[in-house]
């Protein structure tokens, strides 16, 4: 039973499951998914890539199957499809915050684009027009990236944010 391999985290029983599965369901695209994250957590990202391809082929509005995509390439350090695939999560959900996160960090740490890095971050924060408790891991990925380069008074002004989220009423 793939809900009991999922729960015990036997990733072979799980892809084997899957597999059967899809022989039967070829077009699930949330089966393709699954069967994606299995390969990736098995380190296999090839096949999880392939996998993810498909799952996008079937439900291309699907933010998620784009995300584990880019995740894959990620872990192939194949930065600028990761990069692509994450853009189109972002595009998909406008209320993700882990995507525009993943961009920062590779334009950052792999890209050397600091400036474009804190941009997208702050796409991110200040999309719905507020800074509250949603946008606190992205404030605090802006924070480490200030941390890193020394930048004192930056670093500063977001540790105000977080405090000011952490103050807040509505977010208590």
């Amino acid at each position: 039973n793939l809900e009991e391999a999922e729960k015990e985290e036997d990733i072979f029983n799980q892809i084997k499951i899957l597999k059967r599965i899809l022989i039967m369901q070829k077009t699930s695209g949330n089966y393709r998914n699954k069967l994606g994250l299995a390969y990736n957590n098995n380190e296999e990202y090839t096949l999880a890539i392939k996998q993810f391809e498909i799952a996008i082929d079937i439900n291309p509005d699907n933010s998620s199957f784009h995300f584990n995509l880019g995740d894959a390439y990620e872990s192939l350090e194949n930065y600028d499809d990761a990069l692509n695939s994450y853009y189109k999560s972002k595009d998909l959900d406008e209320d993700d915050h882990m995507s525009p996160i993943r961009i920062a960090q590779i334009l950052f740490h792999e890209k050397n684009q600091k400036s474009k890095a804190y941009e997208v971050l702050d796409e991110a924060i200040y999309a719905d027009g507020k800074v509250d408790f949603l946008d606190f891991f992205t404030i605090f990925t802006k924070t480490r990236f200030y941390a890193m380069e020394n930048k004192k008074t930056e670093l500063n002004q977001e540790l105000k944010k977080i405090v000011e989220i952490a103050n807040s009423p509505e977010e208590k």
